[in-house]
């Protein structure tokens, strides 16, 4: 029932995936940091030639090598939705408070401003696994709504993308808005011999739900 904003955190998730995928980040930038540090060192101490060509290309080689590892662990995180960034100040922040870490856990954010009309999951539930439920929130953003028509096809002809359309509820003959065409089917049902249309309804008052039956 709440009303949630785009990128609003809706829950926390425990991962351990999550946790090696950072983990294995900040590992990684804490070593490529280290060894940029040594490649420019052995750069600067080879361009006065007080060491040897093979310590430079060796540091050389294992910058590049970390800087390597950096980046694939940041494109790790990346596929799981995280924030590089985030991860590294969040990580530098709670060193410095002494904060218990945040390491296993993964801000669950809505994908759009709307209204949860939905939970399938329980604080302490599992998710995520064979079994577990595939979605643990459904948010809706319920200011237009969709109307699935099926048109006869004698009636096809009349019907073109950009259309008005006027559109009744079945249940109260007072009920009554105006549409616009979006989509109209090229194909036909082969078992109606109908054509699919879609029609556009705003629903600022969220007068019309979603699954009832109208005619158009």
């Amino acid at each position: 029932g709440d009303s949630v904003a785009k990128g609003e955190v809706v829950a926390l998730v425990d991962s351990r995936e999550v946790a090696d995928a950072k983990g294995e980040f900040l590992t990684a930038q804490v070593n490529a940091d280290l060894q940029k540090t040594y490649f420019e060192r052995a750069q600067s101490l080879w361009d006065k030639r007080v060491s040897s060509e093979n310590v430079y290309l060796q540091a050389r080689a294992t910058n590049s090598e970390t800087q390597l590892r950096l980046n694939l662990a940041r494109q790790k995180l990346s596929a799981l939705g995280l924030d590089a960034r985030a991860v590294a100040a969040a990580a530098a922040r709670e060193q410095g408070e002494g904060a218990p870490s945040s390491l296993r856990q993964y801000e669950l954010r809505s994908p759009i401003a709307g209204r949860v009309v939905e939970r399938r999951a329980e604080v302490g539930m599992s998710v995520g696994k064979e079994g577990d439920p595939a979605d643990v929130y459904t948010v809706a953003d319920l200011a237009i709504v969709w109307i699935d028509i099926a048109v006869p096809t004698a009636e096809l002809d009349r019907v073109k993308d950009g259309e008005s359309v006027l559109v009744t509820a079945s249940n109260d003959d007072s009920a009554r808005a105006e549409g616009r065409v979006i989509f109209v089917s090229p194909v036909l049902n082969t078992e109606t011999r109908s054509a699919r249309v879609i029609a556009e309804l705003a629903n600022r008052d969220q007068r019309w739900r979603p699954g009832a039956f109208v005619s158009a």
